[in-house]
């Protein structure tokens, strides 16, 4: 892996927490692990003797062979030799998916000034014909023991999980060509193609620990190999000439700023020069400069366009400087951005939460790269990535990846990182066995009165007081598909009564659509949703089946408001431009004027719980409050008694008037698209618009184009259309703050949405109603 320095937290798309993915049965996986854990005394004698044996980039020969004896040991059908000396083993275990997890073989050419009793004082010829010393100095040597050490327990444990395991261990992941290599040598002709992939890489956090996420974590990155030509020059005559040292030492510090004023500083993208070469010793004259240049990027628009911003600033300044010759300027991607799929980081993320507990911490994006998945991206292969901790103590009593004294401690990062490739391994492999053993069992579910669907993360106490007192199943299908067979009479979950489910387990269930709910066992007579929108449900479809339908309003209303408002504020203020130029050390530069809220005038598109409280904290900024519902409220007196109450106008004279749109709108068929083209065409000039509703409420492609336009000042977004999609034009604008689906994630908030998910319940099951039954149901709009 290159460059494992840390930066900033940044922007992504990560599926939002209350939607992130559930498994079922966690804790089934824990005890498979902890029954079937290997010695690990074998892996430590392994780790150490690669590590004081280490192969550079393109030369891993020996390690090679050490890796393929292993998997022969452990009855891998084994191929070797593949893009250089990639191995892979596979061992096929019955029907289930394909899995690909992989490590890297090769080691860094830097000199070892560790002092354990192991360390490298190897040297070695590279591929370039050059002696250099070489050490395990990325960690790759821990990544190989881990995955080895997870392999010996998924083969003892074969009789607990179904389908294909494929363990890859990569060349030349150091110079970011061994994947490419791997795949262009025919790879896939040699192992199935995966259904996913998984990695994970040893850095210097606590021993113990795993960090993951979901979205971008790595960047993408691409070399520049730049050539200025001065041509022939006398030496005597200097004036006489272009010098291309000084023209390629003036342009190098410039292209980094090019590309921030010409996409904008809000652009995620670094331009730094990593070698520099000119002249030939014994000439009187420099003929031409070379420079390589490395260019980091997040978003694929951003990296297009900042390589093109590069090549132009090059171009146009040799122009100016009358170089003889066109420069030769030749891009080649050394990384792709690694960015994980939430349908396969989630479910592991959460397995990790319930095995590792506090240790399972959030992955934070950092500005290393990697070639992981240039393994995937030839079949669009999903994958996830993380890390695990190798510090003694605390992070950072270790130096960083790359660094000459990087030495993990063997253990307990050796088991961590085994037991944390297993686990995610089981995630997907073990869920065609749980069904067998369900289907075996004499139909546990038949006299379940509960049918749990999601994790609990924050009222765990008050869901388990909910077991005791009635009979509580928890999801065992792995797809749609197998959800709906196991709703058959005589399944899985035939007799089950309540539902309680969150979002995220659409990714198992798939949506509660029309034809899920006629095939759900007859018994269901409810629905409890964890959520404030419930657009995931056909609720006329339930009300047909006499199924009672609850979300968790009210709980979400001050948590969804403060985020409107800040989302407010900020796009009045366009906040986060200063911020960026701050943190890259430009203070005078890109402090746009904002605007006060005192005196505008905010209109609310839905004047709900959050549309109330959204009112009332924006009156307190002395902003003016109209409203546009279906019909005007009548008990705002209550809600506003130190001050006005809102006024409520009509839907268009509310665009017409309004400095500020909020909009709070459930999602249905009525409102998608609420606000278009037509809509933000009436607003006022320089409006601002807020979304912390639902994504589909406005036409993305509608918003892109007022903002490019000028005719929206600024927007602030916390839900989109095409979750966890973001509109391109909203990524790469500099007029809009974006947040990820965050409005009712703080502690607080979760923990009592949950209990009320719990409270709903048992008044269904033992009352026979629903505490927070849907609107619709409750007015007969449903029907």
């Amino acid at each position: 892996m290159q460059s494992r320095v840390l930066g900033d937290p940044q922007a992504q798309k990560p599926v939002p927490p209350e939607h992130q993915h559930t498994v079922p049965d966690p804790d089934l996986l824990g005890s498979i692990v902890e029954k079937y854990r290997p010695d690990m005394a074998l892996y430590e004698a392994f780790y150490r003797q690669v590590h004081q044996d280490p192969e550079i980039s393109g030369m891993e020969a020996k390690t090679a062979s050490i890796v393929a004896s292993h998997l022969e040991r452990l009855g891998f059908e084994v191929h070797t030799g593949i893009g250089g000396h990639g191995v892979a083993g596979v061992y096929r275990n019955g029907h289930g998916k394909t899995l690909l997890m992989r490590a890297e073989l090769d080691a860094l050419p830097i000199l070892e000034q560790t002092d354990v009793p192991y360390k490298s004082t190897k040297r070695m010829i590279d591929r370039y014909g050059n002696e250099r010393p070489v050490m395990h100095a990325c960690g790759h040597d821990m990544n190989m023991a881990t995955l080895l050490a997870a392999l010996d327990l998924l083969r003892a444990a074969a009789d607990r999980w179904s389908g294909t395991v494929i363990a890859l261990f990569q060349p030349d992941e150091e110079e970011t060509g061994g994947a490419q290599a791997m795949v262009d040598d025919g790879l896939y002709s040699k192992v199935p193609v995966p259904d996913l992939m998984l990695g994970q890489h040893v850095v210097p956090s606590r021993a113990g620990t795993v960090a993951i996420r979901s979205g971008p974590i790595l960047v993408a990155a691409d070399s520049a190999n730049v050539r200025i030509v001065g041509g022939p020059c006398p030496g005597v005559n200097p004036q006489l000439c272009v010098d291309p040292i000084g023209l390629a030492m003036s342009i190098i510090p410039t292209l980094e700023d090019a590309v921030h004023q010409e996409i904008g500083p809000h652009a995620d993208a670094t331009v730094a020069c990593w070698g520099f070469h000119a002249g030939i010793p014994g000439n009187d004259y420099v003929a031409y400069a070379d420079f390589l240049l490395d260019i980091k990027t997040v978003e694929p628009d951003i990296r297009q366009r900042a390589l093109s911003v590069i090549e132009a600033r090059i171009r146009e300044e040799c122009k100016k400087a009358n170089v003889p010759e066109d420069p030769v300027v030749n891009f080649t991607v050394r990384a792709p951005l690694t960015s994980n799929d939430a349908l396969i980081s989630g479910p592991v993320s959460q397995v990790f939460r319930n095995h590792f507990k506090e240790d399972a911490v959030e992955m934070k994006f950092t500005r290393a790269c990697e070639d992981f998945s240039t393994l995937g991206s030839s079949h669009n292969v999903p994958y996830a990535y993380w890390n695990f901790g190798g510090s003694q103590e605390t992070a950072g009593d270790i130096p960083t990846n790359h660094s000459p004294f990087f030495a993990p401690a063997v253990q307990p990062t050796l088991q961590v990182g085994a037991d944390a490739m297993a686990l995610a391994a089981l995630t997907f492999l073990s869920q065609i066995l749980r069904r067998r053993i369900e289907r075996t069992m004499s139909n546990p579910g038949a006299t379940a009165q509960l049918l749990m669907l999601g994790p609990v993360h924050h009222a765990k106490a008050e869901f388990e007081q909910l077991t005791k007192e009635f009979k509580t199943i928890h999801l065992t299908s792995g797809t749609r598909e197998q959800f709906l067979d196991d709703c058959a009479n005589g399944g899985v979950y035939d007799g089950v009564v309540a539902i309680s489910r969150t979002a995220d387990s659409a990714a198992f269930t798939g949506l509660f659509d029309a034809e899920l709910i006629t095939r759900l066992p007859s018994s269901v007579k409810f629905i409890s949703h964890n959520g404030a929108g419930y657009d995931q449900i056909n609720v006329p479809e339930c009300t047909k089946r006499g199924i009672q339908v609850s979300n968790t309003p009210d709980v979400v209303n001050d948590a969804t408001a403060d985020t409107a408002l800040l989302l407010l504020l900020a796009a009045l203020r366009k906040a986060w431009i200063p911020q960026s130029t701050i943190r890259r050390g430009t203070w005078d530069q890109g402090r746009p004027m904002g605007r006060d809220p005192a005196g505008l005038t905010l209109g609310v598109l839905g004047l709900g719980g959050i549309g109330v409280a959204t009112a009332k904290r924006a009156a307190a900024f002395g902003m003016k409050i109209q409203y546009h519902n279906r019909s005007p409220r009548g008990d705002l007196a209550e809600h506003f008694a130190a001050g006005p109450s809102p006024q409520y106008v009509g839907f268009e004279e509310l665009l017409r008037t309004s400095d500020v749109v909020s909009v709070h709108l459930p999602l249905s068929p009525a409102t998608r698209h609420t606000i278009g083209a037509k809509e933000i065409d009436m607003m006022k000039q320089d409006v601002v618009i807020i979304n912390t509703a639902r994504g589909p409420v406005i036409d993305e492609e509608a918003l892109v184009q007022g903002l490019d336009s000028g005719k929206v000042w600024s927007a602030g977004l916390d839900v989109f259309e095409k979750e966890p999609e973001v509109h391109p034009g909203l990524l790469g604008n500099n007029n809009v703050i974006l947040l990820p689906h965050i409005g009712t994630a703080t502690v607080d908030t979760r923990k009592r949405m949950e209990i009320l998910v719990v409270d709903n319940v048992r008044s269904a099951l033992s009352q026979g109603k629903l505490l927070t039954q849907v609107s619709e149901q409750r007015s007969g709009r449903a029907q």
